[in-house]
């Protein structure tokens, strides 16, 4: 693994909670070889030198794609382990289901806010919110579609369109107004932020 172990094991730690110190009703669960965080690998960094590269894509919103497919695969993994979880973290599918959304909701509003270049605004909501059935799925799609406009926002706002200067305050966004008040939703947060700016720094961005 080379770079990418080393990256890993010896990166700061940014488990903060808004005080902007380390939460350390989080640092039990999120540490390296847990299996909240997912660790960085060659695939979905090369995945992202691609879109930056040669599709020219942003790099906050090629970062936030990466980190939607990631989120979405950690997912499947959680729901095999599912009886282990439960053993040794006390989660239930509830809790898996809001880890997923923790982890997803900023980098997707992260990629959704990028459209806004290209599209008009209700496709970009189309494209963000696709048709969903049953009360928990319409009311997610609510939830991005109220946030999608504050994260355009401060896509706009951002003095420079590096990484960490556009995601970080989408999380932040996420973190105070977070879809379900419920710790599994705030460690999914909390591990996507993360390997979010591990991302950012593979890439060469501070």
């Amino acid at each position: 693994m080379g770079c990418f172990a080393v990256c890993y094991n010896h990166h700061t730690r940014t488990f903060t909670n808004n005080g902007g110190q380390l939460d350390p009703t989080l640092s039990y669960i999120l540490f390296a070889g847990s299996p909240f965080l997912p660790p960085t690998d060659r695939v979905s960094y090369h995945q992202m030198k691609v879109d930056i590269l040669q599709l020219k894509g942003s790099p906050a919103t090629a970062i936030a794609e990466e980190i939607c497919y990631i989120g979405l695969r950690q997912n499947a993994l959680h729901r095999q382990d599912q009886e282990y979880l439960t053993f040794f973290y006390g989660t239930d599918v509830m809790g898996l289901e809001n880890y997923r959304l923790g982890f997803i909701s900023p980098p997707s509003l992260i990629a959704g806010a990028g459209l806004f270049d290209h599209f008009p605004p209700q496709e970009v909501i189309k494209h963000l919110c696709p048709p969903a059935e049953g009360p928990i799925a319409q009311g997610y799609n609510a939830y991005k579609a109220q946030l999608l406009f504050q994260a355009r926002d401060v896509f706009e706002a951002a003095t420079s369109k590096e990484p960490l200067q556009v995601a970080l305050p989408i999380y932040d966004l996420c973190r105070n107004k977070p879809f379900v008040d419920d710790r599994f939703f705030f460690i999914g947060l909390a591990a996507s932020e993360e390997l979010y700016i591990q991302y950012a720094h593979l890439l060469g961005y501070a």
